[in-house]
């Protein structure tokens, strides 16, 4: 029992049913392979319910059927995260035994009184080969809920699409059936990476997720080589900043101002684009950042913005569209 008298009940294993028909191995692409070092994307949900640990054993037993059955459309997250040494490539792995460790636990306070991390469930991906995704339901008695703990590899999914699978998954819970889980706004699941192939003809995509590997975990199958990535969310600092109106029109004047003197001292002047609110607070947040990392003069520094496709994931991409977006 610790400090928020937790006690952990029991771990068992959850599989995809139906089981997948053949093996299932999935190469990772340069676009998932920066996240190989990162914090898991982890939710938990609380849930106010009256009743005692009859009914908690029968919401866990619903929520295993329904994960088993959520899990065969989003047969990755029952993966392990593999490093294929011979060929230096990032897979899930769901050939051998897929499945989801699912954590059974109780604590004795209620929801509001127990740390968001110790209701989260064990996720260590230090060293790979590592499960892609585990599961905790813990039974609050002071306060008759329970709460939902989810962890998944960043590497593997990412918000929307974790988000995506937690829909189906509690569509399904809720006495769906999988067939109704995945519809219009929840589409069946595409591992396929054609786009990133057109984009990049000839393995190039693959050179791409290699190099960028080498740079992000260079000693794999040693993902990690400090805890710093599962340091408690509770031991960081944080500081909110908010920006008004008037705060954005300022920020966005000074950038003007700036531009304009920069165009005046060239050849070829031409009337600058007004920024976005966008540009402007990614500008302001970028240069607050790499003052604080007290970069040498000359040292070079690189500005990544990612963006969603997903809206677009129904159409057939150009190359060239797909690159730029990517």
């Amino acid at each position: 029992m610790d400090s928020n008298g937790m006690r952990r009940l029991s771990v068992s294993r959850v599989t995809p049913s139906p089981a997948p028909a053949e093996n299932v191995k999935v190469k990772l692409s340069f676009l998932d392979a920066p996240w190989v070092a990162t914090r898991p994307v982890q939710q938990v949900f609380q849930y106010d319910r009256a009743g005692g640990e009859e009914e908690f054993t029968a919401v866990v037993k619903r929520l295993r059927e329904s994960l088993a059955a959520a899990l065969a459309l989003y047969l990755p997250l029952a993966g392990k995260l593999a490093y294929v040494e011979a060929t230096r490539d990032l897979v899930v792995d769901c050939s051998d035994d897929p499945g989801v460790a699912f954590f059974e636990a109780e604590a004795e306070a209620a929801g509001d009184e127990v740390e968001a991390e110790s209701l989260l469930p064990e996720l260590d991906a230090r060293v790979l080969p590592a499960p892609v995704m585990s599961v905790r339901a813990t039974r609050l008695i002071a306060g008759g809920g329970m709460a939902l703990g989810v962890s998944a590899l960043h590497a593997v999914v990412d918000g929307r699409a974790f988000v995506l699978f937690l829909d189906a998954w509690f569509s399904i819970s809720c006495g769906g059936s999988p067939a109704m889980a995945v519809n219009k706004s929840l589409p069946t699941p595409d591992y396929a990476r054609d786009a990133v192939a057109r984009a990049y003809p000839c393995g190039g995509g693959d050179e791409l997720a290699r190099h960028v590997l080498s740079k992000v975990a260079p000693n794999l199958p040693v993902a990690i080589m400090t805890e710093g990535c599962f340091i408690k969310n509770s031991r960081l600092g944080r500081q909110t900043i908010v920006l008004d109106a008037d705060d954005i029109r300022r920020l966005k004047r000074r950038i003007d101002a700036l531009a304009s003197s920069s165009s005046s001292t060239t050849t070829n002047r031409t009337s600058a684009k007004p920024v976005s609110t966008f540009v402007a607070l990614s500008a302001l947040t970028w240069t607050s950042f790499v003052h604080a990392k007290g970069l040498a003069a000359g040292d070079d520094t690189h500005l990544l913005s990612s963006k969603s496709t997903y809206a677009r994931a129904s159409a057939r991409a150009s190359p060239q569209a797909t690159s730029a977006t990517a």
